[in-house]
């Protein structure tokens, strides 16, 4: 799902992406929690979205927490 939303806001199909990418972060959530690559992965495409979208502070911010995420997983401190 998050390469379909990768590929919407390559396009920039941005309203499309941003749907896809909402429900990638939802389904990471759910299916691999809060310590998982994949959550970041996501995270981050989220974060692009909203940079494209000219929301670089809710872009900042999804990129942080991706990196909490990441350390969460590599077992470093949050």
């Amino acid at each position: 799902m998050i390469d379909l939303s990768h590929a919407y806001l390559t396009l920039g199909q941005l309203v499309i992406a941003k749907k896809h990418i909402e429900l990638a972060v939802d389904a990471a959530r759910s299916v691999y929690g809060e310590k998982h690559p994949e959550l970041a992965r996501a995270l981050n495409v989220k974060s692009i979205a909203y940079a494209m979208m000219g929301d670089k502070e809710e872009s900042r911010k999804l990129r942080q927490e991706a990196g909490t995420v990441l350390g969460r997983v590599d077992g470093q401190p949050a």
